[in-house]
Protein backbone atom coordinates (compact mmCIF):
# COMPACT_ATOMS: atom_id res chain seq x y z
CA UNK A 1 0.00 0.00 0.00
CA UNK A 2 1.40 3.21 -1.02
CA UNK A 3 -0.04 6.74 0.63
CA UNK A 4 -0.29 9.93 -1.00
CA UNK A 5 -0.46 13.31 0.64
CA UNK A 6 -1.26 16.48 -1.83
CA UNK A 7 -0.22 19.09 0.35
CA UNK A 8 3.31 18.54 0.45
CA UNK A 9 3.61 15.63 -2.37
CA UNK A 10 4.86 12.83 -0.78
CA UNK A 11 4.17 9.12 -1.14
CA UNK A 12 4.82 6.90 2.09
CA UNK A 13 4.12 3.17 2.52
CA UNK A 14 2.35 1.43 5.31
CA UNK A 15 5.19 1.31 7.66
CA UNK A 16 5.69 5.20 7.30
CA UNK A 17 9.12 4.77 4.87
CA UNK A 18 9.42 8.02 2.31
CA UNK A 19 8.83 7.38 -1.11
CA UNK A 20 10.79 9.28 -3.64
CA UNK A 21 8.14 10.93 -6.87
CA UNK A 22 9.42 9.51 -10.40
CA UNK A 23 9.02 13.31 -11.12
CA UNK A 24 11.35 14.18 -8.51
CA UNK A 25 13.94 11.47 -9.37
CA UNK A 26 14.19 12.61 -13.09
CA UNK A 27 15.41 15.81 -12.22
CA UNK A 28 18.54 14.12 -10.85
CA UNK A 29 19.13 13.39 -14.33
CA UNK A 30 18.81 16.24 -15.96
CA UNK A 31 21.58 18.42 -17.29
CA UNK A 32 22.40 21.20 -14.43
CA UNK A 33 21.12 25.02 -15.43
CA UNK A 34 23.03 27.77 -14.13
CA UNK A 35 19.98 30.25 -14.70
CA UNK A 36 22.16 33.57 -13.68
CA UNK A 37 24.67 32.89 -16.20
CA UNK A 38 21.77 31.97 -18.51
CA UNK A 39 19.62 35.23 -18.18
CA UNK A 40 22.95 37.28 -18.13
CA UNK A 41 23.82 35.61 -21.22
CA UNK A 42 20.59 36.43 -23.08
CA UNK A 43 20.15 39.50 -22.27
CA UNK A 44 23.44 40.66 -23.62
CA UNK A 45 22.58 39.15 -26.96
CA UNK A 46 19.24 41.10 -26.98
CA UNK A 47 17.77 44.83 -26.42
CA UNK A 48 14.87 45.16 -24.47
CA UNK A 49 12.42 45.70 -27.98
CA UNK A 50 13.83 41.95 -29.06
CA UNK A 51 13.33 40.38 -25.44
CA UNK A 52 9.84 41.67 -25.53
CA UNK A 53 9.02 40.30 -28.90
CA UNK A 54 11.17 37.13 -27.82
CA UNK A 55 8.52 36.85 -24.45
CA UNK A 56 5.38 37.26 -26.87
CA UNK A 57 6.24 34.68 -29.00
CA UNK A 58 7.24 31.91 -25.84
CA UNK A 59 3.58 33.08 -24.24
CA UNK A 60 1.72 33.07 -27.17
CA UNK A 61 0.79 36.71 -26.48
CA UNK A 62 1.01 39.93 -28.51
CA UNK A 63 4.22 42.44 -27.40
CA UNK A 64 1.58 44.76 -25.50
CA UNK A 65 0.16 42.04 -23.70
CA UNK A 66 3.97 41.81 -22.73
CA UNK A 67 4.32 44.99 -22.18
CA UNK A 68 0.98 45.71 -19.84
CA UNK A 69 2.34 42.46 -17.89
CA UNK A 70 5.97 42.89 -17.42
CA UNK A 71 7.27 46.39 -18.80
CA UNK A 72 9.59 47.20 -21.35
CA UNK A 73 12.83 46.87 -19.62
CA UNK A 74 14.72 44.08 -18.04
CA UNK A 75 17.35 42.53 -15.72
CA UNK A 76 18.76 39.35 -15.49
CA UNK A 77 16.89 38.94 -12.09
CA UNK A 78 13.45 40.20 -13.27
CA UNK A 79 14.01 37.56 -16.20
CA UNK A 80 14.51 34.62 -13.98
CA UNK A 81 11.46 35.76 -12.34
CA UNK A 82 9.22 35.87 -15.74
CA UNK A 83 11.01 32.59 -16.04
CA UNK A 84 9.83 31.16 -13.15
CA UNK A 85 5.98 32.62 -13.57
CA UNK A 86 5.92 30.93 -17.11
CA UNK A 87 6.68 27.36 -15.13
CA UNK A 88 4.09 28.30 -12.90
CA UNK A 89 1.56 29.09 -15.33
CA UNK A 90 1.91 26.05 -17.68
CA UNK A 91 1.50 23.94 -13.92
CA UNK A 92 -1.62 25.52 -13.56
CA UNK A 93 -3.61 25.49 -16.93
CA UNK A 94 -2.05 21.90 -17.01
CA UNK A 95 -3.79 21.19 -13.68
CA UNK A 96 -7.41 22.88 -14.38
CA UNK A 97 -7.21 20.81 -18.33
CA UNK A 98 -6.58 17.36 -16.07
CA UNK A 99 -9.26 17.87 -13.45
CA UNK A 100 -11.63 18.47 -16.06
CA UNK A 101 -10.63 15.41 -18.33
CA UNK A 102 -10.52 12.80 -15.32
CA UNK A 103 -14.08 14.14 -14.79
CA UNK A 104 -14.95 13.13 -18.35
CA UNK A 105 -12.51 10.09 -18.24
CA UNK A 106 -14.80 8.96 -15.24
CA UNK A 107 -17.84 8.55 -17.04
CA UNK A 108 -16.77 5.85 -19.02
CA UNK A 109 -17.30 2.08 -18.18
CA UNK A 110 -14.90 -0.17 -16.33
CA UNK A 111 -13.10 2.68 -15.06
CA UNK A 112 -11.70 3.70 -11.47
CA UNK A 113 -11.21 7.14 -10.06
CA UNK A 114 -8.88 6.33 -7.15
CA UNK A 115 -10.82 8.84 -4.78
CA UNK A 116 -9.05 11.11 -2.28
CA UNK A 117 -10.38 12.44 0.98
CA UNK A 118 -8.83 15.70 3.08
CA UNK A 119 -6.07 15.64 0.43
CA UNK A 120 -5.31 12.20 1.26
CA UNK A 121 -5.45 8.74 -1.18
CA UNK A 122 -3.87 5.02 -0.73
CA UNK A 123 -3.34 2.38 -3.08
CA UNK A 124 -2.29 -1.22 -3.91
CA UNK A 125 -1.27 -1.44 -8.03
CA UNK A 126 -1.43 -5.35 -6.92
CA UNK A 127 -4.92 -4.60 -6.56
CA UNK A 128 -5.63 -3.17 -10.53
CA UNK A 129 -7.34 -5.74 -12.51
CA UNK A 130 -7.37 -7.15 -16.40
CA UNK A 131 -9.56 -4.89 -19.09
CA UNK A 132 -10.49 -1.82 -16.50
CA UNK A 133 -9.01 1.91 -16.72
CA UNK A 134 -7.60 3.43 -13.89
CA UNK A 135 -7.35 7.29 -13.16
CA UNK A 136 -4.42 8.20 -11.42
CA UNK A 137 -3.29 5.37 -9.94
CA UNK A 138 -0.12 5.24 -7.61
CA UNK A 139 2.45 2.97 -9.26
CA UNK A 140 5.42 1.81 -7.08
CA UNK A 141 9.16 0.00 -6.95
CA UNK A 142 9.26 -1.26 -3.45
CA UNK A 143 12.99 -1.82 -4.29
CA UNK A 144 13.87 1.26 -4.79
CA UNK A 145 11.35 3.30 -3.07
CA UNK A 146 9.94 5.65 -6.19
CA UNK A 147 6.39 5.94 -7.09
CA UNK A 148 3.89 8.04 -8.99
CA UNK A 149 0.73 8.64 -10.50
CA UNK A 150 0.32 8.29 -14.68
CA UNK A 151 -3.25 9.98 -15.44
CA UNK A 152 -4.54 7.21 -17.06
CA UNK A 153 -3.44 3.84 -17.14
CA UNK A 154 -5.75 0.93 -19.39
CA UNK A 155 -5.11 -2.57 -18.24
CA UNK A 156 -5.89 -5.35 -20.81
CA UNK A 157 -5.46 -9.02 -20.45
CA UNK A 158 -2.26 -9.39 -19.58
CA UNK A 159 -0.47 -5.97 -20.98
CA UNK A 160 -1.36 -2.01 -20.40
CA UNK A 161 -1.25 1.67 -21.68
CA UNK A 162 -0.38 4.43 -20.39
CA UNK A 163 -1.65 7.73 -20.71
CA UNK A 164 -0.45 10.80 -19.60
CA UNK A 165 -1.40 14.91 -20.74
CA UNK A 166 1.14 17.42 -21.03
CA UNK A 167 -0.40 21.28 -21.42
CA UNK A 168 2.62 22.72 -23.60
CA UNK A 169 3.13 24.28 -27.03
CA UNK A 170 6.42 23.76 -27.99
CA UNK A 171 7.18 20.73 -30.38
CA UNK A 172 7.50 17.56 -28.80
CA UNK A 173 9.93 15.74 -31.20
CA UNK A 174 12.51 13.15 -30.76
CA UNK A 175 14.87 15.25 -32.18
CA UNK A 176 17.22 17.13 -30.05
CA UNK A 177 19.10 20.65 -31.23
CA UNK A 178 22.95 21.00 -30.74
CA UNK A 179 24.14 23.78 -29.20
CA UNK A 180 27.29 25.39 -29.98
CA UNK A 181 30.35 24.81 -27.03
CA UNK A 182 32.93 27.12 -26.76
CA UNK A 183 35.32 24.88 -24.86
CA UNK A 184 34.85 21.68 -27.09
CA UNK A 185 34.70 24.34 -30.43
CA UNK A 186 31.44 22.04 -31.63
CA UNK A 187 27.80 21.28 -31.57
CA UNK A 188 26.86 19.28 -29.09
CA UNK A 189 23.46 18.13 -27.90
CA UNK A 190 22.46 17.71 -24.38
CA UNK A 191 22.28 14.97 -22.57
CA UNK A 192 20.80 13.14 -19.41
CA UNK A 193 23.53 12.82 -16.74
CA UNK A 194 25.53 9.52 -15.89
CA UNK A 195 23.96 6.15 -16.15
CA UNK A 196 21.95 8.00 -19.09
CA UNK A 197 24.54 9.61 -20.33
CA UNK A 198 24.05 8.39 -23.75
CA UNK A 199 20.46 9.40 -23.97
CA UNK A 200 19.84 12.88 -25.81
CA UNK A 201 17.78 15.22 -23.54
CA UNK A 202 14.80 17.28 -24.18
CA UNK A 203 11.06 17.52 -22.87
CA UNK A 204 10.32 14.62 -25.34
CA UNK A 205 12.58 12.24 -23.58
CA UNK A 206 12.04 13.46 -20.26
CA UNK A 207 8.35 11.92 -20.97
CA UNK A 208 9.42 9.31 -22.33
CA UNK A 209 11.74 8.28 -19.04
CA UNK A 210 8.76 9.43 -16.88
CA UNK A 211 6.20 7.02 -18.99
CA UNK A 212 8.78 4.18 -19.32
CA UNK A 213 9.04 4.03 -15.35
CA UNK A 214 5.48 3.52 -15.03
CA UNK A 215 5.72 0.79 -17.57
CA UNK A 216 8.33 -0.70 -15.98
CA UNK A 217 6.32 -0.93 -12.99
CA UNK A 218 3.56 -1.83 -14.82
CA UNK A 219 5.34 -4.76 -16.12
CA UNK A 220 6.64 -5.96 -12.68
CA UNK A 221 3.15 -6.58 -11.72
CA UNK A 222 2.33 -8.36 -15.03
CA UNK A 223 1.03 -5.87 -17.73
CA UNK A 224 3.70 -4.31 -19.56
CA UNK A 225 3.08 -1.59 -21.90
CA UNK A 226 2.30 -1.94 -25.28
CA UNK A 227 1.73 1.97 -25.58
CA UNK A 228 2.98 4.49 -23.75
CA UNK A 229 1.42 7.95 -24.80
CA UNK A 230 1.45 11.82 -24.34
CA UNK A 231 -1.90 13.92 -25.16
CA UNK A 232 0.33 17.22 -25.95
CA UNK A 233 -2.68 19.59 -25.16
CA UNK A 234 -2.28 23.23 -27.51
CA UNK A 235 -3.62 26.69 -26.11
CA UNK A 236 -4.11 29.88 -26.75
CA UNK A 237 -4.31 33.27 -25.57
CA UNK A 238 -7.53 35.13 -26.56
CA UNK A 239 -9.90 37.84 -25.45
CA UNK A 240 -12.81 36.24 -23.45
CA UNK A 241 -15.66 37.45 -25.48
CA UNK A 242 -13.89 35.58 -28.41
CA UNK A 243 -14.65 32.13 -26.39
CA UNK A 244 -17.38 29.92 -27.83
CA UNK A 245 -17.14 26.20 -27.18
CA UNK A 246 -13.39 25.86 -26.44
CA UNK A 247 -12.59 24.86 -22.81
CA UNK A 248 -10.88 27.76 -20.53
CA UNK A 249 -8.12 26.60 -18.45
CA UNK A 250 -6.55 29.69 -17.49
CA UNK A 251 -7.33 33.25 -16.92
CA UNK A 252 -5.50 36.46 -16.67
CA UNK A 253 -7.04 39.30 -15.40
CA UNK A 254 -4.07 41.96 -16.36
CA UNK A 255 -4.18 41.58 -19.91
CA UNK A 256 -8.02 40.80 -20.12
CA UNK A 257 -7.70 37.71 -21.72
CA UNK A 258 -8.21 33.08 -21.01
CA UNK A 259 -6.20 30.49 -22.20
CA UNK A 260 -8.48 27.76 -24.44
CA UNK A 261 -7.72 24.64 -25.25
CA UNK A 262 -7.19 24.32 -29.02
CA UNK A 263 -5.99 20.92 -30.09
CA UNK A 264 -4.73 17.53 -28.12
CA UNK A 265 -2.55 15.65 -30.43
CA UNK A 266 -1.62 11.93 -29.00
CA UNK A 267 1.99 11.56 -29.27
CA UNK A 268 3.55 7.85 -29.27
CA UNK A 269 6.63 7.40 -26.48
CA UNK A 270 9.54 4.64 -27.11
CA UNK A 271 9.10 2.31 -24.54
CA UNK A 272 12.88 3.07 -22.89
CA UNK A 273 12.95 -0.40 -20.70
CA UNK A 274 16.46 -0.65 -20.25
CA UNK A 275 17.10 3.32 -18.93
CA UNK A 276 14.26 3.55 -16.93
CA UNK A 277 15.41 -0.21 -15.17
CA UNK A 278 18.82 1.65 -14.89
CA UNK A 279 17.52 4.27 -12.87
CA UNK A 280 15.80 1.95 -10.48
CA UNK A 281 18.93 -0.22 -10.16
CA UNK A 282 20.52 3.19 -9.09
CA UNK A 283 18.45 4.14 -6.95
CA UNK A 284 18.07 1.00 -5.37
CA UNK A 285 22.02 1.21 -4.74
CA UNK A 286 21.80 3.85 -2.55
CA UNK A 287 19.74 2.80 -0.21
CA UNK A 288 21.89 -0.52 0.45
Amino acid sequence: MIIYKDDDHTYKNSYGDMYTSVTTVIKEFVPVVDWVKMSEVYLKKRTNAQVVLDLATKWGLSTDDIITKFGDTFTPEKLRGIWKAAGTRATTGGSNWHNWKEIQDAKMPNTVLIPMYDGIKSFNPESMKPNTTYLEPILRDHASRLAGQADKTVLKEVSSKVRDYKTVNKDLVPDVKAYYKPQLRKKVAPTFKSPLKHLKHSSYWEYAVQLSLYGVMLSDIGFPPEELIIDQVKTEWVKEEDVTNHFVIDTDEEINKVRIVTEVIPIELPFLEEEARTILKYKRSQLI
